[in-house]
């Protein structure tokens, strides 16, 4: 698979850089709301708690974002604001082929696929964390820097499947 640059500029700046912004922005809303009343975050147990809160992240956040960028993406390549990808049929990556599903269990998918690698690796790193709690700003910091990454990570290779979809109608 090749990419054109004007792909590989869509898929950066409108893929990866826009995502990142948007992500902090609404984790930050909720985040706010969620911990206002708290002083402290419990790093384990139940929520809520450092590791509740960004277990839910790790699916919520490619799931949702993949029933989003789905759609805007689709949007983009009708409108010819971006060239489809397209693979030949033998050529096409495992991950690609395993994830030809209808939107709403794609996103699902999605979601199972960050939690189980994304949310794994929280809970093997937040096991080494000696501290019980946190301060609430401090979590906020971190939770930030942490969607931000993430959704810069997993959202261009969303829109990137989403870019060699057949279009509706095609």
């Amino acid at each position: 698979m090749s990419l054109t640059s004007a792909q590989r500029r869509y898929l950066f700046l409108f893929q990866c850089v826009t995502p990142m912004v948007i992500n902090v922005i609404v984790c930050a809303a909720f985040g706010v709301i969620d911990f206002r009343h708290l002083e402290f975050v419990p790093v384990r147990g139940q929520p809520p708690s450092v590791m509740a809160d960004l277990l839910a992240t790790s699916f919520l956040l490619p799931f949702l974002t993949c029933l989003i960028a789905s759609v805007l993406v689709h949007r983009d390549v009708r409108r010819q604001a971006v060239e489809p990808v397209s693979f030949v049929t033998r050529s096409r990556p495992l991950w690609i082929r395993l994830l030809r599903r209808p939107l709403l269990l794609r996103a699902l998918l999605m979601g199972l696929a960050g939690l189980l690698l994304v949310g794994s690796a929280v809970v093997v790193s937040l096991s080494f964390v000696s501290v019980p709690q946190i301060a609430v700003k401090q979590f906020l910091a971190g939770k930030l820097t942490f969607a931000a990454l993430y959704g810069g990570t997993a959202t261009p290779l969303i829109a990137l499947l989403a870019m060699s979809d057949p279009l509706p109608g095609d």
